[in-house]
């Protein structure tokens, strides 16, 4: 077996491009910029936000417990995804969003004000957290980069993640769990305090905002690997995430591929070498099966469901 670059280049900085923050940091960041700067230059001169919006805590829970069903779909969606090895909270967040989105009623509506797009991703980031430590401590595989840093401190102290672990080690699981359970509360008021200094900065110019964006876009992307060549990748996705917005193609099916992308296509490849090289039992052995049969009912659900509705509606009006 020999192996053969799949898209030859002459740049080798081109086939060693991994870094998916530079990616992410123009899709997001730059693209954001040029969007405000489409605008005109007047708008520049005023600060992001000039309406002041005061919230109390009692309104934040009003609203939240308005969108409550919102909030324990995309916490159930971020626990199952932060359980599998390796997908983290950032799948989690996209995964979420793309359920409430494709589900909702108003799902025009997301990225121009719904709030339901910010209280989906939020609640799954904050349970995929929680959602990695059930493959790390019951199996020893970590959820994250962040529980495999924790595991390997456990490994350096002489504890065996696994199934044992809750009877050999049930102060160290107890203590996991107490940790966690304080830094969920303590992020009320911390996070409070972070809202109330960050609102600072939208008071600035918006021309200054987008000033200091731009610098450390730059600055976050060169640090990465030291590399000049993370400061192209970032401004040219920056420019395709731009075009995007105006096309009004979605950016989140495009990370999603980007991160899941080397994932799949490992497992393909481990899959493929256990079957010699055969697909048919992907779609024969039971669990693959059923998650293929998911798969197809999520792409044709909607589509099926919108015409049922529109069929039915017209139904409704010939009446």
């Amino acid at each position: 077996m020999q192996e053969s670059p799949r898209a030859p280049v002459k740049s080798q900085q081109v086939t060693r491009c991994s870094a998916l923050c530079p990616v992410m940091i123009g899709l997001f960041g730059i693209s954001e910029v040029l969007k405000r700067v489409q605008q005109g230059a007047s708008k520049l001169q005023l600060p992001p936000i000039t309406e002041k919006v005061k919230i109390s805590p009692l309104e934040a829970l009003r609203i939240i417990w308005q969108n409550k069903w919102t909030l324990i779909k995309s916490a159930f969606v971020g626990t199952f995804v932060g359980a599998l090895p390796g997908a983290g909270a950032d799948i989690a967040a996209w995964v979420a969003y793309g359920v409430e989105k494709k589900t909702s009623r108003n799902s025009e509506d997301f990225g121009k004000g719904n709030i339901k797009g910010v209280i989906a991703p939020t609640s799954a980031n904050n349970a995929a957290l929680g959602g990695t430590w059930i493959p790390a401590l019951v199996f020893g595989v970590p959820g994250d980069t962040i529980t495999a840093i924790v595991l390997g401190a456990m490994l350096m102290y002489g504890l065996k993640p696994g199934p044992l672990i809750f009877t050999e080690s049930p102060d160290l699981v107890n203590g996991v769990f107490s940790i966690a359970i304080l830094a969920n509360i303590l992020l009320i008021p911390i996070g409070y305090l972070g809202i109330k200094a960050f609102a600072f900065v939208l008071k600035m110019k918006t021309s200054v905002v987008l000033t200091a964006v731009v610098l450390f876009s730059m600055i976050g992307s060169f640090a990465i690997r030291n590399s000049y060549f993370d400061i192209y990748v970032m401004l040219i996705f920056g420019l395709i995430g731009f075009l995007f917005e105006r096309l009004s193609v979605p950016l989140a099916p495009m990370i999603l591929g980007l991160i899941l992308g080397p994932m799949v296509e490992d497992n393909l490849r481990v899959g493929l070498i256990k079957t010699g090289g055969s697909m048919g039992q992907f779609f024969t052995r039971p669990i693959s099966l059923v998650l293929f049969i998911l798969i197809v009912l999520v792409f044709l659900g909607g589509p099926a469901l919108n015409l049922l509705k529109k069929g039915f509606s017209k139904h409704k009006t010939e009446e």
